[in-house]
């Protein structure tokens, strides 16, 4: 009867630090939270994708990989040092038009981006396709 629960705006110092060294008690739970939240928003299918990409951001270039992408975004790995909310330009020798969005996270398994527009996100998810990039296709649900 006495039981107190916490808010998350109350757990989330404790949580936050405890997760960048993955140790303490919360860690794993606020992981799992964080991954369910996430995946729980995806609008749009997912497809693994094996290409090279140039991030244009700040004025700096950065060379990383594109792990997946669907038509509202993509997941680029390793992370960028990019700030959340940060304006990207998306460009590769595979898509004959550059995708402009913003860093919307940065995860475990890399940075993720949104794309201004969903037309232009699902014609590369076309075109990645229809050269052959396309890895595998996410299990539908």
């Amino acid at each position: 009867m006495g039981y107190r629960m916490a808010t998350l705006e109350q757990l989330r110092p404790t949580a936050d630090s405890e997760t960048k060294d993955s140790s303490g008690p919360w860690a794993s739970l606020v992981r799992r939270w964080r991954q369910s939240r996430f995946a729980n928003r995806r609008r749009h299918r997912r497809y693994e994708v094996d290409a090279a990409i140039e991030v244009a951001s700040d004025g700096l270039v950065r060379f990383r990989a594109l792990a997946n992408i669907s038509s509202s975004g993509a997941l680029l790995v390793p992370p960028l040092d990019c700030p959340v909310g940060a304006r990207v330009r998306l460009t590769t020798r595979h898509l004959p038009m550059a995708l402009s969005g913003k860093v919307v996270g940065h995860f475990d398994q890399g940075t993720g981006i949104e794309f201004e527009s969903t037309l232009s996100g699902s014609f590369a998810t076309l075109w990645f396709n229809s050269v052959g990039k396309v890895a595998s296709v996410e299990p539908k649900r």
